[in-house]
């Protein structure tokens, strides 16, 4: 599959000027990168490409002319392996970039204004009008740092730069550029160490520069190449060290209220494992939570984006610990409705209180099966069986409901509210889960009332559901996932705080894992880990798309091969599993990233 920045819309785009000209043709059989390998060789303009080196062009040479640089980009980096770039497109907005070049990943956000918030860059072919022309801006210092591209730069500039450009001089330059970037981009494992990793997200959406982190100067370039930025600027103040926080000095230290709360709320303040190291991210919620409390607008919604695997859940399972609060969940499907939300209409049976497991009989919600189905159905039957399914359990309660209603003579029912009511009602900390799965945008938008500090919700049943204000909204989500929607406005608008958590590295997935599942072999947990950062980079590489690698993935490897005592098979049904479908994208990873490292052991 096809970098997304070179889609077949981008080839379709008019050129700028000087190649717009009609005489120059659009493709070229003479003219090629010598990284063209291909048995019919063709170069062909690409209006992104060719912009993005027009804009250096007009911003390098009006830096070195001494002429004024207002409104034509900047270029910065940020350390040795992060550039920062702000291109202004076509229609004035900025687009600011931050590129990793080492991992290809990027960062972005589209500017109204020089004073307005990022929105996320959308690209073009997915729907938005953005093109990958900021992407290349942002890559000009390491495309110039090739013999070729750099030649065939300065005849181009050459040109400009003398006022009467020689047509067919300029074309010929503008093919091998293009077709350069073109080959090192798209392919970059064929090109050596001249390759280029750009990892553009398959959804066309780029994960968006946070105004917090742009307010704080995280992604300022320490080192200006070119021109003046304008919206990455250096923060107001300066960037937090990162300093290790203890989990005794941690928990509950950022409590919003005196409150008191019964032994079954006591139970459901989570306990953080002696393993789990506190994230920034996560202290900064809480503190900001805290110390908002007494101001007319306190902070107490927020969201955290990242891949599987990058602690979403756990970080927010751990600001309910910081903030003392129960901390209930809430997962959502594609077929959802407002309802699902709001609250259920259960049968009424008697000894039986869905409310309360306390009074009567014991009724397990969806949320305590799914999560627990073990603990689930010992608490309903007093018979314990470790390897029920949570399938298992609901139909066993389904018959038993059944059961007890066919004994009456009269039926009625009651209204049994979600983790969410439950939640805003009480003063817990709710996580919501994969929101952008819900095919109807309606459905959250409905919401909005709720997510709104101290306002309320009428149920169906007349209740008047008000929000306690030490109520704490989690959303946590990937937009980069299969089958994931944007979330709708009006429901960002509400976020106070929005954090991309990345996801662990090699040696804090090492100390993770070793916590959570006992195993003792430190230095081969340690490979197991490098070996899972490694498989996700080449599915990256690769355009494998429809697996997934990463921490989840990992603590099921080593389990496996706690029981079986080879890494190898245990990851054949493990990661290797869960990499692809495809058998062929499985053997290429297996030969690649694992063979080479367990094979023999």
């Amino acid at each position: 599959m096809p970098n997304l920045l070179f889609d077949s819309v981008t080839f379709t785009m008019a050129c700028p000027p000087p190649f717009d000209d009609t005489s120059i043709a659009r493709e070229s059989t003479t003219a090629n990168s010598r990284y063209n390998v291909a048995s019919v060789k063709k170069a062909t303009l690409h209006a992104p490409t060719l912009r993005a080196v027009m804009a250096y062009i007009k911003l390098y040479q009006a830096f070195t002319e001494g002429g004024s640089t207002e409104n034509l980009g900047a270029i910065g980096k940020q350390g040795d392996k992060k550039l920062v770039a702000e291109y202004v497109s076509g229609r004035g907005e900025i687009q600011g970039v931050v590129y990793n070049r080492e991992s290809g990943s990027l960062i972005a956000g589209v500017f109204e204004t020089k004073t307005s918030p990022p929105t996320q860059f959308k690209h073009r072919a997915s729907g938005g009008t953005a093109t990958g022309t900021a992407m290349f801006f942002a890559a000009m210092p390491v495309f110039m740092e090739d013999n070729e591209f750099k030649t065939y730069y300065d005849i181009l500039y050459d040109e400009i730069a003398g006022g009467t450009p020689n047509l067919s001089t300029i074309a010929e330059a503008g093919y091998i550029l293009c077709d350069n970037v073109y080959r090192r981009v798209n392919n970059p494992a064929d090109c050596g160490s001249a390759g280029v990793k750009m990892e553009f997200p398959t959804s066309g959406n780029v994960r968006l520069l946070t105004a917090l982190a742009l307010s704080r100067g995280s992604y300022s370039a320490s080192d200006v190449l070119l021109g003046q930025f304008e919206v990455i600027k250096a923060g107001l103040s300066s960037k937090r060290s990162r300093v290790k926080i203890s989990n005794d000095d941690f928990v509950g230290k950022y409590k919003l209220s005196e409150r008191f709360f019964s032994d079954k709320e006591k139970s459901l303040i989570p306990e953080l494992p002696s393993w789990y190291v506190i994230p920034e991210e996560v202290a900064t919620i809480c503190e900001y939570a805290q110390k908002t409390t007494d101001s007319q607008m306190p902070m107490r919604n927020f969201m955290l984006r990242g891949a599987a695997g990058s602690g979403k859940t756990e970080g927010a399972k751990a600001i309910a610990a910081g903030l003392g609060l129960p901390y209930m969940f809430l997962t959502c499907s594609a077929d959802d409705e407002k309802f699902d939300y709001v609250g259920q209409i259960l049968p009424n049976i008697e000894g039986i209180d869905f409310a309360d497991p306390k009074s009567g009989e014991y009724i397990p919600t969806t949320a305590e099966i799914d999560a627990d189905p073990v603990g689930a159905y010992y608490n309903m039957t007093g018979e314990f069986s470790d390897s029920i399914t949570a399938d298992e359990v609901k139909n066993a309660l389904a018959k038993r409901m059944t059961e007890k209603e066919s004994k009456k003579d009269e039926k009625d029912f009651r209204y049994v509210y979600t983790p969410l009511i439950e939640a805003i009602k009480n003063g817990y900390v709710l996580e919501l889960q994969e929101p952008t799965v819900i095919s109807k945008q309606g459905v959250l938008v409905g919401l909005n009332s709720l997510l709104d500090n101290c306002k309320a919700i009428q149920l169906i049943t007349g209740e008047v559901i008000e929000r306690h204000p030490d109520t704490v909204i989690v959303i946590t989500t990937n937009t980069d996932y299969n089958g994931c929607r944007e979330l709708n406005q009006s429901i960002i608008s509400r976020m106070n705080l929005i954090f991309d958590m990345n996801t662990p590295d090699a040696k804090v997935m090492t100390e993770r894992v070793l916590g959570i599942t006992g195993c003792k072999e430190k230095s081969l947990v340690q490979k197991m880990a490098e070996t899972v950062e490694k498989i996700a980079k080449q599915c990256r590489e690769d355009m494998i798309g429809d697996g997934s690698c990463g921490m989840r993935e990992l603590i099921s490897w080593v389990q496996s091969y706690m029981i079986c005592e080879d890494p190898l098979s245990a990851a054949e049904y493990t990661v290797l599993a869960s990499v692809s479908a495809d058998e062929e994208n499985r053997a290429a990873i297996r030969s690649k990233c694992i063979n080479p490292v367990f094979e023999g052991m």
